[in-house]
């Protein structure tokens, strides 16, 4: 077999491995959901409006009458 093919199906192989792992590690998504946590509670402290998907959603049908 050719070096050359070796190297490639090895470096293939490294590529599919490599995109089979998590985005982010569980301390990560761990810190991650704490700051959104404390994003929302500093929003609640100033009085501003929830931010989600259902309320948005819920702002424009109630909007259009």
């Amino acid at each position: 077999m050719d070096p050359g093919q070796m190297q490639k199906g090895k470096m293939n192989a490294e590529l599919i491995t490599g995109e089979t792992q998590p985005y982010l590690t569980g301390a990560e998504k761990k810190a991650l959901k704490k700051a959104e946590a404390a994003e929302r509670a500093f929003r609640v402290a100033k009085g501003y409006e929830k931010e989600s998907f259902w309320d948005r959603l819920r702002r424009r049908f109630q909007k259009r009458g």
